[in-house]
């Protein structure tokens, strides 16, 4: 007989190590792919195979998935697929899109907003519409309309990540790439909207109506993006308390991507993917608080034409060449994948019918776009010439690379004269640092200078501004056909190198702003605001940074003067200076004491609620026989207002009258004088029944409110000071924004030569920064003289930030050198960085010094008294002359 005690642990141990073996599996499965994948990127670049990433992945996993089928082996691996395609999606997609939405450029993808909702939304529905068609008049599946619907809601997913890596490999224009991206990351958010919608349409009798549709419709699309946006004000505020901690900066970035994700799509039951497609977006514009198938081709192609109008006169425009890279661009990935498991493995859609067969379709699809579509894509831009690199771009980089000719000469030289190195093999040397031409721009085409040699401009005598050159009849019946072109040809060659100057110049611009923030000489807010005047002078060929813009920055708001003045009317001195008589002097010391405007306050606070309890006897039974004693504790009130009153008109007599707030206690006064009276003459004389006498003391009980306007009394002045404060904060920024440009104009004036070899572009170009940097340091002159506190705080701020900087380099330099051992090294640089994130809330203004303070901190005069008197003294004759 068999022992059943003893088999049952056996089996529980078998079915234990079972589960153990299977997770172990799994695993070490995924662990595994990720070092094939990394093992497949190495070798793709070691041989210069060009294939996508994407594509060998995909090849391999099928390849896997065969051999997994044949061999038991091999199959316990492989396990992961049984994984539920819901876990999948929530796992990685909110990961991935936040990434893609982080990397925007923020103003680009603004320009480019209408564009990408066009796309993403009723082209995405006009899409699906087509697709359905297709399926349902061409397959004999036998689908319906809500069959077909949801199949082509899931083939107009795109991949975000597949685009993004597709475009980062070609190197497209950044406008092409960000409406191609943005359209990606927002269609995902609309299909898995369309496709939850048919989904139910599809498994479930009853159906839905009409108006749930377009209500669930304006949820998740009006809902989505604002959950989106208050959880990326939630982190910006999170991650602006956190200073130079990668470690929370980086838990906080990813938990808050997964929290508006999750918290979206299970709790307020809006789109995660257009959530954290805001979050991802706004965290990127704030970003500086951180311390980086044939079928559907055919059907984009389709829908891209019919919004080609709206495509063409919005944002950066689009031409046709760009609408075939969209519409060959438009790659099918995980999300189509997950969205067709969810399908597949859902229980009340029939498997065979419709589970199977989308599955089928939609993983061919994606493996076809990926094989075929992204393999060919490069050879598209060729074909339609956008691909070729412009003169502009062969000339910059032949300059850089003479510039790195020169850098490398020079090294070489010093090197030699080494006695440690001078024996070196110095042929070796140069073969092996020598730079290779990535664009093999040929000597003729880097001898740019003859065939520019063209007619200098004309000058209008006027304005000063450049007109086309205009050839007399003679030189251009002289000149021959070929003469001709080549002159224009070269004109057009040397306006295509000043625009590439001029945005070269921009992106070094913003290279200098940031360096600027890293370095903490600017604030976060003046470093995006000069980020975004570059931003829009890169959007138009030819153009530098409006000054203007950057004087936009310390105007200060009309609303703000306006209140300003408004505030400052009631802010009067009540009792203006102590009088000399001993028994005022009392008076004085009590009102002018803190505790007598707290006992003020909370008298007032206990006739509102005198007032409350009067309205409420005067319709409630229960307590209609208090009503005596509400109105005698409003005869109470009223006589401490009065005996208030006359004190302080005892104390400063008529000066008493000329305030405000005065006038508004007599009025209280008075009021409550006719309340009393009225009070107890009216029911005294009609009766409390009465209901002429009812409304009249209700009224005036309802009057008695006006006493609460003289808790406005302490307010003012906090409302005032609020508005001096942002007024100090807006020159404060505006002050930053000025010389950050001030500063950033001075490093890149340097570079120009760096830049390009044209001297009359160069000569241009460094006119231009010299006309913008003076006009910003006169009015940055102005501003200090009008507002000498504020320039204070500013000069004050980066001098303590310059200073502290050298303390964290030192510190660095003393670890590097081991003279501080690595923990004390960390404790001084902590507390070093500790106090430069207390400089982040400094002050906007700074008292001014006195003279005696402010010339000895001059290091020439420091020590000096005698010097010091002396210019005093002549500063003081020279202002009363």
């Amino acid at each position: 007989m068999v022992n059943l005690t003893t088999v049952s642990p056996n089996i529980t141990e078998v079915a234990k190590h079972h589960v153990e073996e299977k997770q172990s599996a799994i695993l070490f499965f995924i662990f595994c792919c990720c070092a094939v994948g990394a093992l497949v990127r190495r070798l793709l670049k070691g041989f210069k195979i060009r294939l996508p990433y994407t594509v060998v992945l995909l090849v391999l996993g099928i390849l896997f998935g065969l051999l997994s089928g044949q061999y038991d082996e091999i199959h316990i691996y492989a396990k992961v697929v049984d994984s539920d395609p819901h876990l999948i999606l929530h796992i990685f997609l909110p990961v991935l899109i936040f990434e893609s939405a982080f990397a925007m450029d923020f103003h680009t993808f603004v320009k480019t907003f209408v564009q990408v909702v066009v796309l993403a939304i009723p082209g995405l529905a006009l899409a699906s519409v087509f697709t359905c068609l297709l399926a349902r008049y061409l397959f004999t599946y036998g689908w319906n309309w809500n069959e077909g619907m949801m199949f082509g809601s899931i083939l107009s997913a795109t991949d975000p990540v597949a685009v993004v890596a597709l475009l980062s490999d070609l190197g497209a224009s950044k406008k092409l790439a960000m409406v191609i991206e943005g359209e990606s990351l927002l269609n995902d958010g609309a299909a898995i909207v369309f496709f939850n919608v048919f989904l139910k349409l599809t498994t479930e009798d009853s159906g839905i109506s009409g108006g749930e549709i377009v209500l669930y419709f304006l949820q998740v699309a009006l809902l989505g993006p604002l959950w989106g946006y208050v959880m990326a004000k939630c982190t910006l505020f999170f991650l602006s308390r956190v200073f130079n901690d990668a470690l929370i900066e980086i838990t906080i970035t990813l938990a808050s991507t997964y929290l508006t994700y999750y918290i979206g799509e299970e709790f307020l039951k809006v789109s995660g993917v257009l959530a954290v497609v805001v979050l991802g977006v706004r965290m990127s514009a704030e970003k500086t608080m951180i311390s980086p198938e044939v079928e559907k081709f055919l059907h984009r192609g389709l829908v891209i034409a019919i919004f080609s109008p709206i495509l063409r006169h919005t944002g950066y425009g689009m031409s046709w060449k760009e609408g075939i890279v969209m519409t060959w661009g438009g790659l099918r990935g995980a999300v189509s994948l997950a969205l067709a498991l969810q399908v597949a493995h859902h229980d009340t859609i029939d498997q065979e019918r419709v589970g199977v067969r989308v599955l089928v379709h939609v993983s061919g699809i994606v493996f076809l776009t990926l094989l075929i579509n992204s393999t060919t894509v490069v050879g598209l831009l060729k074909l339609l010439g956008m691909s070729d690199t412009s003169p502009a771009k062969r000339m910059a980089m032949a300059n850089s690379l003479r510039f790195l000719q020169d850098v490398r000469d020079k090294t070489l030289n010093m090197l030699k004269t080494d006695r440690f190195l001078a024996d070196a093999d110095w042929d070796t040397v140069e073969k092996s640092s020598e730079i290779a031409d990535p664009y093999k721009t040929t000597d003729e085409e880097a001898q740019i200078d003859d065939s520019l040699d063209i007619r200098p401009n004309a000058i209008c005598p006027d304005c000063d501004a450049k007109l086309p050159c205009q050839y007399t009849r003679k030189e251009m019946k002289d000149m021959t056909d070929e003469a001709v072109l080549r002159m224009l040809k070269a004109e057009k060659e040397m306006e295509d190198m000043t625009n590439e100057a001029i945005l070269r110049m921009l992106t070094a611009e913003k290279m200098s702003y940031w360096r600027q923030f890293e370095q903490g000489m600017i604030s976060r807010e003046g470093v995006r605001k000069l980020q975004e005047c570059t931003d829009i002078a890169a959007d138009k060929k030819g153009r530098f940074v409006d000054v203007e813009d950057v004087k936009k920055s310390w105007e200060i708001p009309k609303i703000y003067i306006k209140l300003k003045k408004f505030f400052k009317r009631f802010v009067v001195e009540l009792i203006p200076e102590p009088p000399k008589s001993s028994c005022l002097t009392v008076l004085y010391k009590i009102f002018k004491h803190p505790a007598f405007n707290i006992f003020l306050y909370c008298v007032i606070a206990l006739d509102m609620a005198n007032v409350t309890l009067s309205v409420i006897s005067e319709y409630l039974e229960a307590i209609h026989d208090r009503k005596e004693i509400f109105r005698s504790l409003n005869v109470v009130f009223v006589s401490f207002y009065i005996v208030e009153a006359v004190a302080k008109i005892v104390l400063v007599k008529k000066y008493y009258f000329t305030v405000c707030w005065n006038n508004l206690c007599l009025a209280i006064i008075f009021i409550g004088i006719v309340d009393v009276c009225l009070s107890f003459s009216l029911p005294a004389s009609y009766g409390n029944n009465h209901h002429v006498v009812h409304i009249v003391l209700v009224v005036f009980i309802l009057l008695r409110v006006i006493r609460l306007f003289r808790l406005l009394e302490p307010l003012v002045p906090l409302f005032l000071g609020l508005m001096k404060l942002l007024i100090s904060q807006q020159l404060s920024y505006g002050y930053d924004v000025g010389r950050g440009y001030v500063a950033g104009e001075e490093e890149v004036r340097k570079l120009i030569d760096h830049m390009v070899d044209q001297r009359e572009i160069a000569k241009s170009l460094k006119q231009a920064s010299d006309n913008g940097r003076l006009d910003v340091i006169r009015c940055l002159g102005m501003l200090q003289k009008q507002h000498p506190d504020i320039a204070l705080s500013i000069k004050t701020r980066q001098a303590i930030r310059s200073v502290l900087n050298s303390l964290r380099d030192g510190i660095h330099e003393l670890l590097m050198d081991g003279i501080l051992e690595e923990a004390d090294g960390h404790k001084l640089e902590k507390m070093v960085e500790e106090m430069m994130k207390r400089l982040i809330n400094a002050p906007p203004s700074l008292p001014i010094p006195p003279p005696d303070k402010m010339l000895n901190n001059v290091f020439w005069l420091r020590h000096e008294p005698t010097l010091i008197e002396y210019i005093k003294v002549g500063l003081y004759h020279q202002i009363k002359c």
